[in-house]
């Protein structure tokens, strides 16, 4: 209210009780009924038009409605009760509807800040205690409730409750300490009154994660991190208080998982966040039994210990999806020496090393099933040079070859097996495969 406002309405106070519309200000008028003061108009701005309308009730203001823009309509509104200033609304992007309301206690003070959208509810709603803010209420999505408290305690937020109403978010409660900083949250994520995530801030950092992830009223995996990446995950699957789960990250992607088993454990080792290489431990003696090296999301190469001595026996790698080249320790000397070649469930070749040198001696191909031919280095130079070839499992032509090189992809050296002492568990068999024993060297 301006000055000049001001100065006007106390001097229409010293009015007489007889007096009429004319006032010493002629930009001001005022109207009667029965000599009692009904309405007031006041030219602010001198263009000759009141901007200015004041409305009494038994002598004293009720409602004051002023144009502020000079565009002809209303923008701004008090109320009065007995004469007290108790309610203020204003137009401010003159469209003709209050757009922020002010309420006042009976001290005068602000009580509570109503801001309205452009469909005329409420979008913001603040209450003041001694003219101090104590709670917000918010309309964050725009369809007329409420769904967003902030609690304020001495001006700063103490808590703030987001509720999910339209179902599609969790009703979430932020807590905050005397400062003003977060320092922990609380969420139902699925909006049947429990809470089922909580998280703990360190100075307004994220420290540590809860969650109840199968909504049972059990908090069954726990977060830990760092510089609000995720450093520790732990999850109890089983609701016994121990997590078979624990999974560690570096800049915020996975790198190691390790994982219990029925009996054992498997350790899942990852790379820029995908998995790389799994290790497990099948049977729980402390030793790994298959070892899984992983690339583009498939197995590429696969150890194994499938006679749990400790050793790898086994190998297999899948050079394309229809083709598995399985290499095996047929006689447990921990060295590999068969290697079988199978084309979707079918056999298809089988090398062998007969002299335990480390180079394949005996070349088999498979045909339906079927041995169709062998061939053999039988003084161990490198070459072929005897070649058998089979119908319907028999031998039917055995011929001297003139020292005959292998192709090189035939001729190329057994897998590498890793340290017995980094992957003690790793496959071995002694005993080879059923198709590897069949391709023993014939007489």
């Amino acid at each position: 209210m301006t000055r000049r406002l001001l100065f006007l309405l106390f001097a229409l106070a010293l009015l007489p009780g007889g007096a009429h519309a004319q006032v010493a200000d002629p930009a001001a008028k005022i109207y009667y009924r029965n000599g009692e003061a009904l309405r007031q108009e006041i030219d602010q701005s001198g263009d000759g038009k009141p901007d200015v309308w004041i409305f009494f009730q038994k002598g004293k203001v009720a409602r004051q409605e002023q144009d502020e823009n000079e565009d002809g309509r209303v923008d701004v509104w008090h109320f009065y009760q007995d004469g007290l200033l108790v309610r203020q609304e204003i137009d401010a992007d003159h469209d003709g509807r209050p757009d922020t309301v002010f309420d006042l206690d009976a001290s005068g003070k602000l009580a509570k800040k109503t801001t309205r959208g452009k469909s005329g509810k409420p979008e913001r709603v603040v209450t003041y205690a001694g003219g101090v803010p104590v709670k917000q209420q918010e309309d964050t999505t725009g369809d007329g409730i409420m769904d967003r408290i902030v609690v304020l305690e001495a001006g700063k937020i103490a808590r703030v409750e987001d509720v999910g109403v339209t179902g599609e978010k969790p009703n979430t409660f932020s807590y905050y300490d005397g400062a003003g900083i977060l320092s922990r949250v609380e969420a139902d994520q699925n909006r049947d009154g429990r809470v089922d995530l909580r998280r703990f801030y360190a100075a307004g950092t994220l420290d540590r994660e809860e969650a109840d992830t199968d909504f049972n009223g059990t908090f069954d995996t726990k977060s830990s991190y760092r510089n609000e990446q995720m450093v520790r995950r732990e999850v109890d699957k089983t609701g016994d208080g121990k997590a078979e789960v624990i999974v560690e990250f570096e800049g915020g992607k996975p790198v190691r998982e390790v994982s219990a088993t029925d009996k054992g454990r498997m350790t899942t080792r990852f790379e820029g966040g995908q998995v790389a290489r799994r290790e497990i431990d099948a049977d729980g003696d402390g030793r790994m039994d298959t070892i899984e090296e992983v690339s583009g999301g498939k197995t590429v190469r696969r150890f194994e210990d499938t006679s749990r001595d400790g050793r790898i026996d086994t190998v297999s790698e899948w050079p394309d999806t229809a083709t598995v080249v399985q290499e095996t320790d047929s006689d447990g000397d921990g060295k590999l020496d068969v290697r079988s070649t199978f084309r979707g469930d079918k056999l298809v070749r089988q090398d062998a090393d007969t002299n335990k040198d480390g180079k394949v001696d005996v070349w088999v191909v498979f045909e339906g099933g079927e041995k169709s031919l062998q061939e053999e280095d039988t003084n161990f130079d490198g070459r072929i040079d005897v070649r058998f070839t089979y119908a319907g499992g028999k031998v039917t032509k055995q011929e001297k070859v003139a020292s005959q090189r292998p192709i090189p992809e035939r001729a190329k050296p057994f897998a590498a097996l890793p340290a017995s002492g980094g992957i003690a568990g790793a496959p071995v068999s002694r005993s080879a495969p059923t198709a590897v024993r069949a391709s023993g060297r014939s007489s």
